[in-house]
């Protein structure tokens, strides 16, 4: 009871240690009212900031109310590291499509320099009546690494646009740690 008493009066004015509010009524009482009225009126003004800046970063990163709204920022960060592991693989795999496809024109460009007539670089034999199947095969691939590139830089945009997201937001998630 004594540590409950003690918490209680932590931040109490001396009188109201001394003989609770009942004891109020001497001069500068009226102050320190005021003071206490100012106090509850900053408290609930801040409780209302913390409560409209938690529920647009939930709104915002649609979390829900299964996350604490003490671990949000924490949910926040980790969906940062999902989307820098996703910005990464991404990326890789587009390095890797263009690459492939560089290849894949290299190789067309002989076969076509070759002709019907020519020899096939891969597999040594006379490309004869196969050319245009080849020639066929060789833009289907193609247009599938295309389709694959477009697909993969859209998903890039959006991962891009989302990590900017959290990074506007970082201001809101600084004040939610500094509000009392």
């Amino acid at each position: 009871d004594h540590d409950v008493a003690r918490c209680r009066n932590v931040h109490a004015p001396d009188h109201v240690e001394q003989g609770g509010l009942a004891a109020a009524g001497r001069p500068g009482d009226d102050s320190e009212l005021a003071f206490l009225n100012a106090e509850i009126d900053s408290l609930e003004r801040d409780s209302a900031r913390l409560s409209a800046l938690q529920g647009s970063i939930r709104e915002l990163f649609r979390i829900g109310p299964e996350i604490p709204d003490s671990a949000l920022e924490q949910a926040v960060a980790a969906r940062e590291a999902d989307l820098q592991h996703s910005i990464g693989t991404v990326s890789a795999r587009l390095d890797h499509i263009v690459s492939e496809r560089k290849k894949l024109v290299t190789d067309w460009n002989t076969i076509e320099n070759a002709g019907p007539d020519g020899i096939c670089p891969l597999c040594r034999q006379t490309l004869g009546v196969h050319f245009g199947r080849i020639g066929d095969e060789f833009s289907r691939r193609l247009e599938e690494i295309e389709e694959e590139g477009l697909s993969l830089c859209g998903e890039q945009e959006r991962l891009a646009e989302e990590k900017g997201l959290i990074t506007r937001q970082r201001p809101a998630l600084l004040e939610i740690r500094t509000i009392p």
